[in-house]
Parts: structure tokens; C-alpha cells; sequence
């Protein structure tokens, strides 16, 4: 009998040990897939980020115009990439709402490009350009009727 007993000891403890190795196993797998996602995901976004130091676009504040209904606004890219998803963001002086037109313009690194948006019937008191690049704006506002840099 009491060889049966140490028998069943050690199978437990192979079997004990054949678990933590299996568990082990499937959390290495889980956990280097899962980083090697991450890792292709930071460097898909991050290199947007970087490229995006080189961008920069302005709006000529002279060139700010409503006519028959259509806002007129003149951008310049001066960085040394092209831009995408150029967009207006407004406010109306009537209230402190911003509203977003979706232009999805592009612009070649240093071009010179007039978006307009149709649908504006009141005045504006501040225009915003967007891009797909985080944090490349600009913007101006209205001030005594002449459009001025918000710094």
C-alpha cells in the first residue's frame, strides 16, 4: 500500500507542474502578441506625430470675405509637408457656438488655397483652420470688422 501513495504523490506534483507550464505558455503567447500589437500601433501613430512637427498653415487675414452667402478664406502652407483634411471651424457673433465645416481640402507644401464654404448668412466673429495634423491650426478673429491673429 504504501508505495501506491508515493506513487500518486508524484503524479500530482507532474501533473501540478505541467499546468504551471501550460499557464505559463498561454500567457507569454497572449502577452507578446499584445505587445507587438502595441508596438506596431505607437509606431503607425507616433510617426504622424513626428512628420507633423514640419507643418504649419496660416490664413491670410486680408483675404477673409462673405459673399452671396459664401465664406471665403485664404490659407498658405508653410511647412514642409502637405496637408489634408483642412476644415473650418466658426463662431458666429451672435453666440459662442463653434461650428465645423467638413472641406477635407488639401494643400501642397507651400501653396497659397482659398477654401469656401457655403451657408453663411450671419457675421463671424472668429474662423479656425483644422488639419489632420494634431495642433497645426491657426486662427483669427474679428475685431472692430478687421479679422486680426489669435495668439
Amino acid at each position: 500500500m504504501r508505495r501506491t501513495k508515493g506513487l500518486s504523490e508524484i503524479i500530482a506534483v507532474v501533473l501540478i507542474i505541467a499546468f504551471v507550464i501550460a499557464t505559463a505558455v498561454i500567457v507569454a503567447n497572449f502577452s507578446s502578441g499584445f505587445t507587438r500589437g502595441q508596438i506596431g500601433r505607437l509606431q503607425r501613430e507616433g510617426g504622424i506625430t513626428v512628420d507633423c512637427t514640419s507643418a504649419a498653415l496660416d490664413i491670410l487675414q486680408d483675404s477673409i470675405t462673405v459673399k452671396t452667402s459664401t465664406l471665403y478664406v485664404t490659407v498658405t502652407n508653410t511647412g514642409k509637408l502637405d496637408l489634408t483634411n483642412v476644415d473650418i471651424v466658426y463662431r458666429n457673433a451672435s453666440t459662442d457656438v463653434f461650428q465645423t465645416i467638413e472641406l477635407n481640402a488639401s494643400i501642397t507644401s507651400g501653396a497659397i488655397k482659398t477654401l469656401q464654404a457655403p451657408g453663411f448668412t450671419n457675421a463671424i466673429n472668429r474662423i479656425i483652420t483644422t488639419t489632420d495634423c494634431p495642433g497645426v491650426t491657426d486662427a483669427v478673429e474679428n475685431v472692430s470688422g478687421t479679422f486680426r491673429q489669435v495668439t
